[in-house]
């Protein structure tokens, strides 16, 4: 079903009103409204000058981000001296194949 082919619910015969049917979209909508106000919330944050700096940026951790264990914590900056990528590698790594960035 999609929007266009949207109906008004029906009980048996009856019809609910108008007002029944923008009381469910707003009781459904209601939790993912908060999604895109703190998404543009934080790109607006972001340092960076093009739209695509901004989101890349907001989708790294921040820098400041470890592991609440000391113990973890330390191989956690450990690991990431260890094995910086691009993000080339990254795309290699996660899907298995091969680029020619040795980075």
């Amino acid at each position: 079903m999609t929007i266009v082919q949207y109906q008004s619910p029906t009980y048996g015969k009856y019809t609910y009103p108008g007002e029944a049917t923008v009381v469910g979209w707003v009781i459904a909508l209601l939790p993912v409204i908060p999604i895109p106000i703190m998404m543009i919330i934080e790109l607006r944050k972001q340092r960076g000058s093009t739209l695509r700096q901004k989101l890349m940026l907001s989708l790294q951790p921040n820098i400041e981000w470890s592991p609440a264990e000391v113990s973890l914590a330390s191989k956690y900056r450990d690991s990431l001296i260890r094995n910086r990528r691009t993000f080339s590698g990254n795309l290699s790594y996660i899907f298995k194949f091969e680029t020619n960035n040795t980075n």
